[in-house]
């Protein structure tokens, strides 16, 4: 059974425990991923939609996604990419709709709820839901084993996926990386979770962001590399 089948199969079992359209995320397509250098997952919390329409996030992104999340997203990802030389950040946003699609194609993306919400998510129904649905979203967290990194969006998100998902719930606690400040933790050998922000955040300036994502990358990167080395 190839990923998106899989990932079917466990969104099939999250429609029969709501009655409302399901919106299916994971892997946005499968050959770019594999191909990819940096295997990332984002892990966020859900869509914004509240029409209750039915389609699947996995083909949104396939072309190109909503402008407003993923144009921020796909710098990140064009920075990881260069990586172990850095690009600076007034290269890495200069990105025109064919690249960022390709970027976007390399990725996996996981919501906690699965069918959307408004531009404000409930938190209390937001951790409701994941915990209700642990059992699918450790299912489905599990076909990702190939992933490198898992970039939570958010500090919901950092602290379900703590709560909720076994390889990070298991992993020992956060570390705050003191050259950037930011917070992660290996879950399973050179993988790692990221304590991080949305794309979409209005809190930090997005130079300010996007070095703190592509550094704190570039150092776990370095790490695995003088470990092999070692071993």
């Amino acid at each position: 059974m190839d990923i998106h089948s899989a990932e079917n199969s466990i969104f099939d079992q999250w429609q029969s425990r709501y009655n409302k359209p399901i919106i299916p995320d994971g892997i946005v397509h499968e050959p770019s991923y594999k191909a990819a250098k940096i295997k990332i997952l984002f892990f966020l919390k859900e869509v914004n939609d509240e029409d209750g329409e039915k389609w699947d996030l996995r083909d949104f992104l396939y072309n190109g996604g909503r402008t407003a999340t993923w144009a921020p997203a796909a710098v990140w990802l064009k920075g990881i990419s260069s990586l172990p030389n850095k690009l600076p950040f007034e290269e890495a946003r200069e990105i025109l709709q064919p690249q960022r699609t390709e970027l976007l194609r390399s990725i996996a993306c996981m919501n906690l709820k699965k069918y959307g919400g408004g531009a404000k998510t409930k938190k209390k129904e937001l951790q409701s839901i994941a915990r209700a649905n642990e059992d699918l979203l450790n299912e489905q967290f599990e076909l990702y084993s190939d992933l490198d990194y898992v970039i939570c969006g958010g500090p919901d998100i950092k602290h379900l996926a703590k709560e909720l998902i076994a390889p990070i719930r298991n992993a020992g606690p956060w570390q705050r990386m003191p050259e950037t400040t930011v917070e992660y933790l290996e879950f399973a050998p050179h993988k790692y979770a990221i304590a991080f922000w949305h794309p979409q955040q209005h809190r930090y300036k997005r130079k300010q962001i996007y070095n703190w994502i592509v550094d704190t990358i570039a150092i776990l990167e370095a790490r695995k590399k003088i470990l092999c080395k070692t071993r």
